[in-house]
């Protein structure tokens, strides 16, 4: 049942992307501001030593404003909502470690952070975990293109999913990230399915089709 999981994505989507404000607090952090604080000390500062992904994170966000962080934190946890096999408990550690750099933290029982809204609703792929910097450099890429938009032209893709998809096209590495699958279902759940992973589509697509695997991959459906 993925009830909870879109409606939470609905929220969000009114929340924060169309009105730029923190689905937790309030506070307005969803804007091309923080968006060019992430792409100057995130996607150009990229840390190719040792350390997890948190660990460099946290070295490259420091020289941020608070609410960058916290915008940060919220899109990982935007990013997690859809995944069921990391457990709720993971992923609120994982939001709450970057949403304390900006002073700030989320009780386990608020509404948007409960088990039941952290559950998951599909698999993802090792890649989004061992890559999850290349998926938080597309979200990013995605939003400051976004929010350079007309609101009438924001109105249009997000009320057209196949118009969405198309301009997701345009995003550079957009063919092989997860995260554009779980974007497209959470906000267009009728048009799009909820698997993500390269392998498991391209299993759904070789029974179906009848075609080798092989192949399929080459198309990055």
């Amino acid at each position: 049942d993925a009830s909870v999981t879109l409606e939470t994505a609905e929220q969000w989507k009114d929340v924060s992307l169309i009105n730029g404000k923190s689905i937790f607090t309030g506070e307005e952090i969803w804007n091309i501001e923080n968006l060019d604080y992430l792409d100057k000390y995130f996607v150009h500062n990229l840390n190719w030593g040792e350390g997890n992904f948190i660990q460099k994170l946290e070295a490259q966000l420091e020289p941020t404003p608070n609410a960058t962080k916290k915008l940060c934190a919220e899109m990982i946890w935007l990013m997690l909502l859809s995944p069921s096999n990391i457990g709720p408990a993971k992923k609120r550690e994982i939001v709450n470690t970057i949403m304390s750099w900006g002073g700030g933290g989320i009780e386990p029982s608020h509404p948007l952070f409960t088990d039941e809204v952290l559950a998951g609703v599909g698999s993802a792929g090792m890649g989004f975990n061992n890559f999850r910097w290349k998926e938080l450099v597309y979200f990013i890429r995605l939003l400051q293109e976004f929010y350079s938009f007309s609101d009438d032209r924001k109105r249009q893709l997000l009320n057209d999913g196949e118009e969405f998809s198309k301009w997701l096209e345009g995003i550079e590495e957009n063919e092989t990230r997860q995260f554009r699958h779980m974007l497209l279902f959470l906000l267009f759940p009728d048009d799009h399915d909820r698997i993500f992973a390269a392998g498991d589509r391209v299993k759904v697509a070789s029974a179906f089709s009848g075609k080798p695997k092989s192949e399929l991959y080459k198309l990055k459906i």
